[in-house]
């Protein structure tokens, strides 16, 4: 079933309560209190008889609104559902401190560059690999104007960019079913 739901007139992502738990909690499994960004959510399904799930673990960051429903329905809001945090990458700043990077600052990139028509990233020991399908009659710099765009993106989160490549494929990689597969390095 649907996790939470927004309406034209009620922007906000109304939990449907009457039909999922979902609980958010910190890294340990600790509730988190509304107003405060959760690293995961453990979700019971109320409804689904023949596969229930039961504290299901979600990697969504999500925070949980501290105020009323505005709508004046008894459900639970969200205030920002940031994503996986199983995809942010962590990289080192100037200072030595750790600076967690969003896949948003990727996509913001990516997203002005409409030459290219499907993209995966691969971080691992030796940078940021970005693999991308270019559409017909792409512009020959594409890659170099991406790789560029990627360095500016995770600067300006206060991380030292990693060496980042751009490889030009024919097609991403896919798991039976086309599930894009992911390779994952530490």
């Amino acid at each position: 079933p649907a996790i939470a739901t927004s309406s034209p007139d009620h922007p906000e992502l109304e939990i449907a309560d009457d039909v999922v738990v979902i609980e958010i909690v910190d890294e340990d499994g600790k509730p988190v209190a509304p107003g405060r960004p959760g690293a995961k959510v453990l979700l019971t399904n109320l409804i689904n008889y023949a596969q229930p799930l039961i504290r299901y673990e979600l990697t969504d960051s999500v925070v949980e609104s501290p105020l009323p429903n505005p709508a004046g329905r008894p459900w639970r809001c969200l205030l920002s559902v940031d994503g996986r945090t199983a995809d942010i990458l962590y990289l080192r700043a100037r200072d030595g401190a750790t600076v967690p990077v969003h896949p948003s600052v990727l996509g913001s990139a990516i997203a002005p560059l409409v030459e290219i028509g499907e993209y995966a990233f691969v971080y691992d020991a030796q940078g940021l690999h970005a693999h991308i399908v270019l559409t017909p009659g792409a512009a020959a710099d594409v890659g170099e104007r991406l790789r560029r765009a990627l360095i500016d993106a995770v600067a300006s989160t206060g991380a030292v960019p990693p060496v980042v490549d751009v490889l030009p494929v024919r097609a991403l990689q896919r798991e039976p079913g086309g599930k894009l597969r992911l390779v994952r390095s530490a």
